[in-house]
């Protein structure tokens, strides 16, 4: 994997990046006042931030937010309270960090008292909201399309900066970050599905990825995403396949051992628990698996052909029976 050089690189016109993990977008107003698209992580992503600001003599007009993750919105407080940045944010996204309550409901069964500890930080009040239906938002005359994203999130937007460059968050994954997740975010699996599908048919000069560089054409990363989906889950549908009758539970602690998973953060275990019941959201929701009530305890029964070594997932064919 080529190493990040943490340093502005051109991409077109006044589009630059901060060449980091994650990726951070920047759109020039002029030569010293920049919009941020995402500010990146608390800790990896402030120290180079920080520099690359000194150097240049920046000022952080605004920050737009794609979706409100820890690895997307770890400064845009920080930002806020140095620059008096305005944070501007989609409206679902902008409850979710809104309070410890709404942030909670995003990570699972996290705690306020979890996530006082792993992550303050990510509690804020956005200067301005955005719909899903607002063509674009404008900053100083400058002009930034919006496109929904959903998926990822459930309110994940690309954003497209006055020099046709869409960035367009998580939404798509190079090879190699999806050959290092163990089991990729999506809180909506088909959501996720129809707005990679909706990426192949746009066209801009460019396309910013947070997580793996950035294209002049993203087909065929689309096609590959999707193929990487679809092998996840039917990879899962073989394990879940070698018994008829699970917990929760026990698909958490089935993919955390065949995942090969050893985070010892509990909040990323938590993140990991929820990834978990997203996916299996999607496999109830297309046939696979029949959710019951059981003594207590909501149980899952696998449906015909869970085990069947299919060679391509897709809604069970014997979906609606038992």
């Amino acid at each position: 994997m080529k190493e990040p050089t943490n340093e502005l690189v051109h991409i077109a016109g006044n589009t630059w990046v901060i060449d980091t993990r994650p990726t951070i977008p920047v759109y020039f107003l002029d030569d010293h006042t920049i919009v941020l698209l995402d500010s990146g992580y608390v800790d990896k992503t402030r120290p180079v931030l920080d520099r690359i600001l000194a150097e240049r003599d920046l000022r952080v007009r605004a920050v737009i937010g794609s979706h409100s993750h820890v690895d997307h919105n770890g400064n845009h407080g920080y930002l806020q309270a140095r620059f008096g940045a305005e944070i501007i944010l989609r409206d679902v996204e902008a409850a979710v960090v809104a309070n410890y309550g709404m942030l909670a409901g995003a990570y699972g069964q996290a705690t306020r008292q979890d996530l006082e500890r792993d992550m303050p930080f990510m509690i804020l009040q956005a200067d301005r909201t955005f719909s899903g239906t607002d063509p674009s938002v404008t900053v100083d005359g400058a002009v930034f399309g919006l496109m929904p994203l959903p998926g990822h999130t459930a309110g994940q937007t690309g954003i497209l900066t006055p020099d046709d460059a869409l960035y367009v968050g998580d939404a798509l994954l190079n090879q190699d970050t999806m050959t290092r997740a163990k089991l990729p975010t999506s809180m909506d699996w088909h959501l996720d599905q129809a707005s990679k599908l909706a990426l192949r048919e746009t066209h801009h000069a460019w396309y910013i990825l947070a997580h793996g560089g950035w294209y002049q054409d993203v087909r065929s990363l689309v096609d590959e995403d999707l193929a990487d989906r679809s092998r996840r889950l039917l990879e899962i549908l073989g394990w879940i396949g070698e018994k008829p009758v699970w917990t929760m539970e026990g698909l958490q602690r089935l993919l955390w051992e065949r995942l090969g998973v050893h985070t010892k953060k509990f909040i990323r275990q938590r993140i990991f628990a929820r990834n978990v019941t997203c996916a299996m959201g999607c496999l109830v929701e297309d046939g696979w698996l029949t959710p019951y009530f059981e003594a207590g305890v909501v149980c899952y029964r696998a449906r015909t052909g869970a085990a069947a070594g299919l060679s391509v997932y897709g809604p069970n064919p014997e979906r609606g029976r038992v």
